[in-house]
């Protein structure tokens, strides 16, 4: 696909040009823009009605985030993306949290960028990763190119934090972790800094380290899928938890065969070990609790897409 310049005023005028140029997906990053709310919601009303098939990348502040705002968002194919700054941990944690919390609401996606270099600690690095993480981003981009050695942080701080982005992007992003990542880890005991951290020690182990030149992008996400599930396995034996890994693996298969249903027009046949209206309800997020109230109940069902998104039927 072609990479298209073009201004928010053509866009407004003819957005359909997007359909003859075969464009379908669109990013937009004007602060200015985006901060005249009734020139933003009248864009939003002419993607709704003219071009409803096109995604669209927002980069937003998110001051400009309101109940008009999102609900409006939330009739459109898009997704937000967020620069995740120092004082979200701090004087603003409050604000910031009250804004996602809204997106969360009404089930719209969204990402954030952290560059490291805000957080001149290896201790920041990972509070900001444990704080970023507990509101279920679809994804994180994390920028370390403007890392540099201090009297605060080591070249082998450098590296840890490396190391961890490069195991939460291949785990978590790549991975297309979110729907579960929280209720793995829950009964782990175990912050997402510190699962990283292990993980990051796997790919060592595995040849799957960036230092072994492995490209997530490049893999399928099945082959990310599996290693997802050796290590969780791994991370179950190791804190004697074996009866969480048959759910655990159910809800890892489940959400990864839906978003293969969306992303890869995949069809998948599952064989789960728990019915799976069971591994889909709230119960599931509390997968100790769930293995003591659901019983086993093995079943082989097809996942695939309709007009409506993904679905299954039990065979």
């Amino acid at each position: 696909m072609e990479d298209l310049n073009f201004s928010l005023l053509e866009l407004e005028k003819n957005p359909r040009f997007l359909l003859e140029r075969d464009i379908k997906q669109v990013t937009i990053s004007d602060k200015e823009y985006f901060s005249d709310k009734s020139r933003f919601l009248k864009l939003i009303k002419i993607i709704e009605n003219e071009v409803p098939q096109v995604h669209f990348t927002f980069y937003l502040l998110p001051s400009v985030l309101d109940k008009d705002v999102i609900e409006s968002l939330s009739t459109i194919a898009c997704t937000l993306q967020f620069d995740f700054l120092s004082e979200y941990l701090t004087e603003k944690r409050k604000f910031f949290s009250k804004k996602i919390r809204m997106l969360n609401d009404y089930g719209l996606v969204f990402g954030f960028n952290i560059d490291s270099s805000d957080f001149p600690t290896i201790k920041g690095f990972k509070n900001v990763l444990d704080e970023a993480i507990s509101y279920y981003p679809n994804h994180i981009y994390i920028e370390n190119q403007n890392l540099k050695p201090s009297d605060k942080l080591s070249t082998q701080d450098i590296k840890k934090i490396k190391e961890l982005s490069f195991a939460l992007e291949v785990f978590y992003s790549f991975g297309r972790a979110v729907p579960w990542f929280l209720a793995s880890i829950q009964p782990l005991r175990l912050r997402p800094s510190q699962f990283f951290s292990d993980f990051a020690e796997w790919q060592r182990c595995n040849n799957c380290s960036k230092e072994s030149n492995f490209l997530p992008e490049k893999v399928s996400h099945q082959e990310i899928e599996k290693m997802q599930l050796l290590f969780l396995k791994l991370k179950c034996e190791e804190k004697h938890l074996h009866s969480i890994f048959l759910p655990l693996k159910d809800l890892v298969c489940i959400h990864g065969a839906f978003s293969r249903s969306i992303f890869e027009q995949e069809d998948t046949i599952l064989e789960l070990s728990y019915h799976p209206e069971d591994i889909l309800s709230p119960m599931a997020m509390d997968l100790v609790k769930f293995t003591e109230e659901v019983c086993l109940e093995n079943h082989k069902i097809k996942i695939f897409l309709t007009d409506f998104g993904p679905n299954y039927e039990i065979l």
